[in-house]
């Protein structure tokens, strides 16, 4: 049921108690998470008053919104203040737009084909925008819980925080950006919560799935956090890329097992940087650490842009970023700012500025890398990219043919080897570190 007042705050935030002796909550924008302890006392007579400020859309600047319900019963968008819009009698267009996503089809609440079955389900996510700008307010029964698994279909779904509180899923998503007109990938860890009455997009792969919301911050299990590298990409003009607010698109690089997000397009964008894997292309895609990985990059209008290379929680020994067309291999590690240092030791992203075409093939970059904690083992310490032999690890290399010899010998600065030469066949590698040798088999072709 949803309650009614003429006496809702305007700012501000306070508890009151209404005629059925029920605790009422309200909160401008995020109910705190320090009144979760209180709810105990109180089950589910607990009501609640959120604000949800919905900036106005206008020309370059969409303002979309990815909005969901905190109430535990289905709810028709009309009971929501100030969520419903009027109708134009001149032009006959609405001054706002509500959208729920059906895999890959948005269906609006304003199209007659599914006006009279639209309500805002607890744990689904809403796409909405206002022409004018407004206040949401929801004045109802709070989902009081502290987990909620949604049933996901295949493919992409809009999902959305069921609880008045800051809620974590188990699952990769996407974002919206600030000027609510993109959508960024974003990995699961204790610094990305979901706000209350915010939706955004998961995934189902292979089938149906189910996604699970929780108020606890996520655990590791015991697992480390490998880091990643987040790849940003911008108008060359405009500076901030590194963080958001001049992103076009983003693709991330993950150490940690089981990280995936297949790539969404969402709204108008002049760029598309992603990671092809097969037939499919991902936002994330996982790496154990150490190799190449191809990054596409497809431009919508040409122009000039900086892609921006920024490892995260991740000591990296090597990191360069070949461009396919004009043949440039940039050492990141040595772009990194602001500088404190060299290699790994220095702080911030990498930039690299190029010029694009639409009509340039898609297969535009590659990521060679290789992580300060990767798997030193003998099977994992070397490996052959673009002609190059790149190693990891301390000491003196050499490389061995069947027949015992050294045909080539390296001193412990050199990381990088020219292969051109060499006759195709199986080689062995060995590092040697004082009394500890390594061993590696290498195939030249």
């Amino acid at each position: 049921m949803v309650l009614r007042s003429e006496s809702v705050p305007e700012s501000g935030y306070g508890l009151f108690n209404n005629t059925s002796n029920s605790l009422i909550i309200y909160v401008p924008g995020v109910l705190l998470s320090a009144y979760k302890s209180a709810w105990s006392d109180y089950s589910n007579q607990i009501q609640g008053w959120i604000h949800k400020d919905i900036a106005a859309y206008g020309t370059g600047n969409d303002k979309w919104a990815f909005i969901s319900s905190p109430f535990t019963d289905d709810t028709d968008p009309e009971d929501v203040g100030n969520l419903v819009g009027t109708l134009n009698s001149e032009t006959g267009l609405y001054d706002f737009d509500l959208y729920r996503l059906n895999n890959t089809v948005w269906e609006n609440y304003n199209n007659p084909d599914h006006h009279d079955d639209f309500v805002l389900e607890n744990g689904k996510g809403y796409l909405y925008a206002s022409q004018n700008g407004t206040t949401l307010v929801f004045i109802g029964e709070m989902n009081t819980g502290t987990t909620k698994a949604v049933s996901l279909s295949r493919g992409y779904n809009l999902v959305g925080n069921p609880f008045p509180v800051d809620a974590y899923i188990n699952k990769p998503y996407y974002k919206l950006d600030e000027n609510g007109s993109r959508i960024l990938p974003t990995q699961v860890t204790t610094d990305t919560p979901i706000a209350s009455c915010t939706g955004v997009i998961v995934e189902a792969v292979g089938g149906n799935g189910t996604v699970t919301f929780s108020t606890t911050a996520p655990e590791t299990n015991g697992e480390p956090n490998r880091g990643n590298l987040q790849i940003a990409v911008a108008n060359a003009n405009m500076r901030g890329a590194s963080t958001g607010s001049a992103t076009i698109d983003k693709a991330i690089v993950s150490f940690n097992e089981g990280d995936q997000l297949g790539k969404f397009y969402f709204g108008e964008q002049n760029a598309n940087i992603y990671i092809p894997q097969g037939a499919e292309e991902y936002a994330i895609a996982t790496s154990n650490g150490q190799g190449e990985m191809p990054l596409n990059f497809k431009a919508k209008e040409d122009g000039q842009y900086t892609i921006s290379v920024n490892p995260e929680n991740v000591e990296m020994n090597y990191l360069h970023l070949i461009d396919n067309i004009t043949g440039t291999d940039v050492d990141l590690l040595a772009l990194r700012h602001p500088s404190t240092g060299s290699g790994a030791e220095a702080q911030g992203p990498a930039e690299y500025t190029f010029t694009a075409k639409t009509t340039d093939y898609a297969s535009r970059f590659r990521l060679v890398f290789i992580c300060g904690d990767a798997d030193g083992d003998n099977e994992n310490f070397a490996f052959i990219s673009n002609g190059n032999l790149i190693i990891n690890g301390e000491g003196a290399a050499q490389m061995v043919d069947m027949m015992g010899r050294v045909v080539v010998s390296v001193d412990g600065r050199s990381r990088c080897v020219p292969t051109t030469g060499m006759v195709p066949g199986v080689y062995v590698l060995r590092l040697i570190d004082g009394n500890d040798v390594k061993t590696q088999k290498i195939v030249i072709d």
